[in-house]
């Protein structure tokens, strides 16, 4: 359920020379053509298309790979470099586990500079509903570039709009000898930024007009799951299973929604009818893994079995293109989840995550487009649940108190939920074992060292049922306390905060993206013998930006310490323009939080 590839995702998955254009670049591409001829027969409509592009080497001999993407309701019909001969290869993103999306492409070499080369490709997208877009960018700097859709008159229910339009494009749109024409130019256009941690603001062309409405959108993928023979042999023996104990609907909705993420691994595929049809729940149970889709039917079948309302949702997440209240379009939606329905109240159920908790909606799916099915082949949009900071948190607590020997002794819990928990229990729990003590110590705020000391290391709410998980363990930490003379030095910041990374600014171009919407917070106590006297504790601050609030809090009270901070990220995205304030930020923190408590003995 994901559109085209983009062309740099394709060249990378099978190129070896392809890399990004920097100011001293050596290929363009400096003459291109692409244009797209919409036509119906019989009452079929299909768009071939035609693309041809000149490569030229700016500074010496360079080796270049030419190369078209195909694959469902999508045929390659020409495909030509001179001197050399095409090369086929199937094409599948890290995430998906199989599609049948495939490239055609050619090795050539530009021999010296100023050399040029011609590669011309052709296809015909024979369902039209597979015609979702047209990228802008190449792998290469684009001088010169003109992409051309022609749209007959009979056919003006299609069009084409810009999405996200560069600098370096410029849209016309103009009638013809009875012709929709739609043209975008494209002048000195560099390769698309390869920052970090950048926003997906996807730049492209959309295809508008396959779809009436966002109703006509489902009611064709709805159909797919209609055909899908629901009959499990064995249900009344899984329910039994899967509900033991439960005693109500609610509960037995988490339970069913706990026995797939705990019995069904989550694959991606996109290969054929695969891509949009959900796997029969009887085959994903033999099988014990499923996409999206079918792990979302089999839910909805088991939920069904038990007389609980539940239905299929397709989702179109924060990553998708587009939304299909803006354009009715396959690209639209990247997600299928179930929705069930007990007592009046909606539960949006997401098996692909195994400890996703009952009606939990991921950060990326927050606030997004879902349309569910209504009875009488009818459907209904909504948006998902808003996904806020407090719903997933980091938080430490400790307690504390200062060794004779110089060390901070003590108990340490670190609580997990929302996409917090997740994370965190899917990095646990697929690290080796014995690498778990490692990482644990890691998780608590503590480094690999002969002076740290981590034991009785425990998981409570380690499932997809609990809301909260926990991490427990007693901590003996000699590298946290430094006696000089009669004064000794404590260090309390459990952790550095990962959650405000510093931005490398040097050449960036793009906005920078969080890691997520949460709250992160500790909440310590050292408790300090009466044969030493509290000499100085970090300065509080108080600290908002537009995409955090910062507090650290410490005080003496007696003979404890308390330290506390918390961190709460309420938005996602660090413009440009203020990357070097936030870095000032982050680093006013850092020092801040590093800062060391005084003791002295008396």
């Amino acid at each position: 359920m994901i559109r085209n590839l983009p062309t740099l995702l394709l060249a990378f998955l099978f190129a070896t020379n392809v890399c990004a254009q920097t100011e001293d670049n050596n290929v363009m591409v400096s003459d291109a053509s692409d244009c797209y001829y919409f036509s119906e027969k019989n009452g079929v409509v299909t768009v071939r298309n035609e693309r041809a592009e000149t490569y030229t080497a700016t500074r010496m001999w360079a080796d270049v790979q030419p190369f078209i993407s195909y694959g469902r309701g999508c045929q390659l019909t020409s495909s030509r470099v001179r001197g050399y001969s095409p090369m086929y290869k199937n094409v599948t993103r890290s995430s998906v586990f199989a599609g049948d999306t495939k490239v055609c492409y050619f090795n050539a070499r530009l021999g010296s500079k100023g050399e040029t080369l011609r590669a011309s490709f052709e296809r015909l997208y024979s369902d039209v509903r597979f015609f979702t877009d047209i990228p802008f960018h190449n792998d290469y700097f684009i001088k010169d570039k003109v992409i051309k859709v022609v749209v007959p008159k009979s056919l003006s229910r299609f069009a084409v709009k810009g999405i996200n339009l560069p600098p370096s494009v410029v849209f016309e749109h103009k009638q013809s000898g009875g012709n929709d024409i739609y043209t975008f130019t494209i002048t000195n256009m560099p390769t698309p930024p390869t920052d970090d941690n950048q926003p997906d603001n996807t730049s492209g062309i959309i295809v508008t007009g396959s779809f009436a409405d966002y109703a006509d959108l489902y009611a064709w993928e709805h159909k797919f799951a209609e055909e899908v023979d629901c009959s499990v042999s064995n249900i009344d023996q899984i329910v039994s299973e899967a509900t033991a104990g439960a005693k109500n609907d609610v509960e037995r909705v988490a339970r069913t929604l706990e026995w797939v993420q705990n019995n069904i691994r989550y694959v991606a595929v996109e290969k054929g009818d695969n891509a949009w049809k959900p796997d029969a729940p009887q085959e994903v149970i033999r099988k014990t893994y499923g996409d999206c889709k079918g792990m979302a039917l089999l839910l909805r079948t088991l939920l069904k079995h038990q007389k609980i309302d539940a239905r299929l949702a397709d989702v179109s997440s924060a990553k998708a293109f587009v939304k299909p209240s803006q354009v009715p379009t396959l690209c639209s939606i990247d997600h299928m989840v179930c929705v069930a329905f007990v007592g009046g109240k909606e539960y949006w159920l997401d098996a692909t995550n195994k400890y996703a908790p009952l009606g939990f909606a991921s950060d990326w799916t927050s606030g997004c487009e879902a349309i569910y099915e209504e009875p009488g082949n009818k459907c209904r949009m909504v948006r998902m649940p808003l996904h806020t900071s407090s719903m997933s948190k980091d938080s430490v607590v400790a307690d504390y108190s200062l060794a004779s020997e110089g060390a901070i002794v003590g108990e340490i819990k670190h609580h997990f939920t929302g996409d917090m928990k997740m994370s965190a229990l899917a990095a646990y729990f697929e690290t080796e074992s014995q690498d778990r003590k490692e990482l644990s110590g890691r998780m608590l705020g503590v480094a690999v060292s002969p002076n740290i000391d981590v034991s009785d290391i425990s998981w409570s709410g380690a499932d997809s049922r609990s809301a909260v998980s926990t991490l427990s363990a007693k901590i003996r930490n000699k590298d946290a306390v430094e006696m000089v003379g009669s004064e000794v030095y404590v260090e309390l910041n459990p952790m550095k905060d990962w959650i405000l990374p510093v931005v490398n600014t040097e050449k960036r171009k793009t906005d920078y993206e969080l890691p997520m919407i949460a709250e992160c917070s500790a909440d310590i106590t050292l408790s300090v013998p009466k044969s030493m006297t509290v000499e100085s504790v970090p300065e509080n601050l108080t600290v908002e930006t537009d995409n955090a609030v910062l507090s650290l809090l410490c005080e003496a009270k007696g003979q404890k310490i308390i330290f506390r901070k918390k961190i709460v990220i309420k938005n996602k995205i660090v413009p440009l323009a203020k990357q070097s304030d936030w870095n000032a930020t982050v680093k006013r923190w850092n020092e801040a939080c590093s800062e060391q408590i005084v003791l002295k003995k008396m």
